[in-house]
């Protein structure tokens, strides 16, 4: 039916019958058709092709579907979308490229979680006041996987974007004791061990550039 009378739903029907039966690499080949056909047109086809292009490790490929459906405004910038498209571009290594996805879907989003992966990738990228605004955005926001981890992420770029300044080390350690209070109230010693383990080697750092000002 695809070859001698080629239409969406044939392409459509034939994908699906390949993933029911565990053909994965044949689905995506008659997605691929389906896509290269220009029927593939709606927003659930094209993030159901993303999805799974996404599954066979293809990040790359699932980014550029993606961006031409947000272009061609066949896909809505919604904050689940835009974080599909982010997170994409981030498997694919294309950190300058998952930011701006990211940062429009997390100010979109209801709750910080978007945020708290956006602060990641600004520490991984050593934008450190960036990362700083993004942590204080997904705990102003809320409903975070981890609230420890996201003042761990906060300390540790308020500490990395000046270890000689007593003042932004001051800050850091402020937000190692918040982690350190929230583990203590989720009774969750690992965060609380880490946490303390920065907080006195802030102290060490501090001390140590007292001295050398004296």
């Amino acid at each position: 039916l695809v070859r001698d009378f080629p239409k969406r739903d044939y392409w459509i029907r034939l994908a699906g019958v390949h993933g029911q039966q565990g053909n994965e690499k044949e689905q995506i080949y008659a997605m691929q058709g389906a896509y290269t056909a220009g029927f593939l047109d709606g927003e659930r086809d094209l993030m159901n092709f993303a999805g799974l292009l996404m599954q066979e490790q293809v990040p790359y490929r699932a980014a550029k579907v993606l961006e031409a459906g947000f272009e061609e405004e066949k896909i809505e910038r919604s904050a689940k979308n835009l974080q599909g498209l982010g997170q994409a571009w981030q498997l694919a290594q294309e950190t300058d490229k998952a930011i701006p996805a990211f940062e429009e879907a997390g100010r979109l989003a209801e709750d910080g979680r978007i945020y708290e992966r956006l602060a990641q990738l600004y520490l991984d990228d050593d934008q450190f006041q960036r990362c700083i605004e993004a942590s204080d955005s997904a705990l102003d926001k809320g409903g975070l996987r981890s609230v420890q981890q996201a003042y761990i992420v906060k300390g540790m770029c308020q500490f990395n974007e000046d270890q000689s300044n007593r003042g932004k080390l001051s800050a850091a350690r402020k937000s190692f004791v918040n982690c350190r209070n929230e583990a203590r109230k989720d009774e969750d010693e690992s965060n609380q061990r880490v946490c303390a383990q920065w907080i006195t080697y802030i102290d060490r750092e501090s001390s140590r550039l007292e001295q050398l000002e004296s």
